[in-house]
Protein backbone atom coordinates (compact mmCIF):
# COMPACT_ATOMS: atom_id res chain seq x y z
CA UNK A 1 0.00 0.00 0.00
CA UNK A 2 0.98 3.54 -1.09
CA UNK A 3 0.33 6.87 -1.02
CA UNK A 4 1.58 9.52 -4.09
CA UNK A 5 2.04 13.11 -4.81
CA UNK A 6 0.55 13.52 -8.47
CA UNK A 7 -0.09 16.40 -10.61
CA UNK A 8 -3.70 15.88 -10.95
CA UNK A 9 -6.44 15.15 -8.57
CA UNK A 10 -7.09 11.75 -10.04
CA UNK A 11 -4.83 9.06 -12.22
CA UNK A 12 -6.74 6.37 -14.09
CA UNK A 13 -5.45 3.27 -15.43
CA UNK A 14 -6.71 1.05 -18.42
CA UNK A 15 -5.78 -2.73 -18.33
CA UNK A 16 -5.68 -3.31 -22.34
CA UNK A 17 -4.78 -6.98 -21.62
CA UNK A 18 -5.54 -9.76 -19.00
CA UNK A 19 -4.07 -13.05 -18.95
CA UNK A 20 -5.33 -15.09 -15.75
CA UNK A 21 -7.59 -15.29 -13.48
CA UNK A 22 -8.11 -12.76 -10.53
CA UNK A 23 -6.70 -15.37 -8.05
CA UNK A 24 -3.73 -15.18 -9.81
CA UNK A 25 -3.35 -11.46 -8.26
CA UNK A 26 -1.89 -7.91 -9.58
CA UNK A 27 -6.41 -6.62 -8.53
CA UNK A 28 -6.35 -2.89 -7.90
CA UNK A 29 -6.94 -1.72 -4.46
CA UNK A 30 -7.75 1.41 -2.74
CA UNK A 31 -7.42 1.12 1.25
CA UNK A 32 -9.47 4.48 1.95
CA UNK A 33 -12.92 2.41 0.52
CA UNK A 34 -11.66 -1.25 1.43
CA UNK A 35 -12.29 -2.07 -2.16
CA UNK A 36 -10.58 -4.65 -4.58
CA UNK A 37 -10.99 -4.14 -8.15
CA UNK A 38 -9.98 -7.66 -10.38
CA UNK A 39 -7.76 -7.31 -13.24
CA UNK A 40 -9.57 -7.65 -16.59
CA UNK A 41 -8.67 -6.28 -20.34
CA UNK A 42 -10.76 -3.26 -20.81
CA UNK A 43 -11.43 -2.37 -16.85
CA UNK A 44 -10.69 1.21 -16.17
CA UNK A 45 -10.05 2.05 -12.65
CA UNK A 46 -9.70 5.72 -11.25
CA UNK A 47 -8.44 7.24 -7.86
CA UNK A 48 -6.90 9.85 -5.77
CA UNK A 49 -3.27 9.24 -5.31
CA UNK A 50 -3.47 10.89 -1.77
CA UNK A 51 -5.89 7.90 -0.77
CA UNK A 52 -3.95 4.28 0.25
CA UNK A 53 -3.88 2.07 -2.65
CA UNK A 54 -2.04 -0.87 -4.23
CA UNK A 55 -2.10 -4.07 -6.06
CA UNK A 56 -2.24 -7.78 -4.51
CA UNK A 57 0.73 -9.76 -5.20
CA UNK A 58 1.02 -11.73 -8.60
CA UNK A 59 1.04 -15.29 -8.41
CA UNK A 60 3.80 -16.18 -11.12
CA UNK A 61 7.24 -17.59 -11.69
CA UNK A 62 9.17 -14.75 -12.21
CA UNK A 63 11.95 -16.76 -13.46
CA UNK A 64 10.27 -17.61 -16.11
CA UNK A 65 10.29 -14.59 -18.33
CA UNK A 66 7.55 -15.15 -20.95
CA UNK A 67 4.45 -17.27 -19.01
CA UNK A 68 1.53 -18.31 -20.56
CA UNK A 69 -0.19 -18.47 -17.29
CA UNK A 70 -0.29 -14.81 -16.70
CA UNK A 71 0.16 -11.35 -18.26
CA UNK A 72 -0.78 -7.58 -17.35
CA UNK A 73 -0.39 -4.57 -19.78
CA UNK A 74 -2.10 -1.16 -19.56
CA UNK A 75 -1.59 2.20 -19.30
CA UNK A 76 -1.94 4.71 -16.51
CA UNK A 77 -2.36 8.83 -16.64
CA UNK A 78 0.42 9.77 -13.84
CA UNK A 79 1.77 12.80 -14.19
CA UNK A 80 5.04 13.65 -12.09
CA UNK A 81 4.84 17.16 -10.03
CA UNK A 82 8.65 17.72 -11.82
CA UNK A 83 6.52 17.86 -14.64
CA UNK A 84 4.03 20.30 -13.75
CA UNK A 85 6.17 22.43 -11.76
CA UNK A 86 8.85 22.26 -14.88
CA UNK A 87 9.87 26.33 -16.12
CA UNK A 88 10.00 26.87 -19.85
CA UNK A 89 13.24 27.66 -21.00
Amino acid sequence: THTETNATKMIMSLTTQRIGAPEKGGNFYNGKYAIRVEGAAGKAVAWNPKHPHGTTLQDVNYANRDPDDFAQKGVCTAVSNRVANARRL
